[in-house]
C-alpha cells in the first residue's frame, strides 16, 4: 500500500531531467578515465606479465568501465528511486543507492579481473593459435549465454525495475529500501551482462572500440522496446564470431590487435 502513491507519480518526478543529466555526465567522465587507464595498462602489459600494478590498474579500469557502460542503461532505476525517495536528502540517498549498484559490479570485477590476470600469466608463452582458440571458446560461450533462461530472466528484471520496488519497498525505511532495491537490481544486471563484460577483459589494442560496441548493445537490450531481439541478434553474432575464431578463419592481421597478441 505504501508503494502505490510513489509509483503513481513516477512519470512526473521533479528533477528527473537533472538526475539523467548527472548520470550521463558521470558516464562521460568515466569514459575519459577508461581511455586513460587503458593507455596506462598497455604500458604495463608490454611483456605479457601481470604485476600488482597492472592488476590494480585493471581493477580501476573495471570500476570506470562499470560507470561508463552500466550507468546509462540503469536510468530506469534512477527514475524509480527518484519517484520513491521524497523530501530532504533525496539526492544523497539516490546516490547512495547507486553506489550499492556500482559496488555489486566492482565486487564481481575483482573476481573477474583477478582471474583474467592469472590466465594471462598462464598463457604468457602460449602460441597465437592457442590464444585464438581460447578466445573463440570464450566468445562462443558468451554468445550462447545470450539465449539462456538466466539471461532472459535477468534481462526482464533489468527492463522492469518496478518489480524490485513492489517486492522490496517498505521494509527498512526509505534509505535502506533504496539501497536494497539498487543492490538487487545490480545482481540482476550482473546476471544479464556479465558475459558481455568479460569480453572487454580479453581484448587488446581494440579494447576501446569493443567496449563502445558492447555498451551500445547493453543499453539497447535494456532500454529499447526490441531489447530481447537485440540480445538474441548479439548472441547469434557472437556464436558466429566464436566459431570463426575456433576454426582459425579470421585473418591474423585482425586477430592479433583484437586479442593483444
Amino acid at each position: 500500500m505504501a508503494l502505490r502513491a510513489p509509483l503513481r507519480h513516477l512519470a512526473s518526478v521533479d528533477g528527473r531531467a537533472g538526475a539523467t543529466a548527472l548520470v550521463l555526465t558521470l558516464a562521460a567522465g568515466a569514459w575519459v578515465g577508461v581511455v586513460a587507464v587503458h593507455t596506462s595498462a598497455a604500458g604495463h602489459q608490454e611483456h605479457g606479465h601481470a604485476t600488482t600494478t597492472s592488476v590494480a590498474i585493471a581493477l580501476a579500469g573495471w570500476a570506470l568501465m562499470v560507470l561508463a557502460m552500466m550507468l546509462p542503461p540503469a536510468l530506469p532505476l534512477v527514475g524509480l528511486l527518484g519517484g520513491l525517495l521524497t523530501g530532504r536528502g533525496r539526492a544523497a540517498r539516490r546516490l547512495g543507492a547507486l553506489a550499492a549498484f556500482v559496488g555489486i559490479w566492482v565486487a564481481v570485477g575483482a573476481v573477474l579481473v583477478s582471474g583474467a590476470a592469472v590466465l594471462r600469466v598462464t598463457l604468457a608463452d602460449a602460441s597465437p593459435v592457442t590464444t585464438t582458440r581460447l578466445a573463440g571458446g570464450v566468445v562462443l560461450l558468451a554468445g550462447l549465454y545470450q539465449f539462456t533462461p538466466v539471461k532472459n530472466a535477468c534481462l526482464t528484471a533489468c527492463r522492469t525495475p518496478r518489480w524490485f520496488a513492489l517486492r522490496l519497498w517498505g521494509r527498512r525505511g526509505p534509505t535502506g529500501d533504496a539501497i536494497t532495491i539498487a543492490g538487487a537490481y545490480g545482481v540482476s544486471c550482473v546476471g544479464c551482462c556479465w558475459a558481455l563484460m568479460v569480453l572487454c577483459l580479453g581484448t587488446g589494442a581494440l579494447a576501446l572500440p569493443v567496449m563502445v560496441v558492447l555498451a551500445v548493445v547493453m543499453a539497447a537490450e535494456r532500454l529499447l522496446p526490441g531489447g530481447r531481439v537485440v540480445a538474441r541478434a548479439t548472441g547469434a553474432a557472437l556464436v558466429l564470431l566464436g566459431l570463426v575464431l575456433l576454426a582459425g578463419l579470421l585473418p591474423s592481421a585482425l586477430v592479433h590487435p583484437l586479442l593483444g597478441a
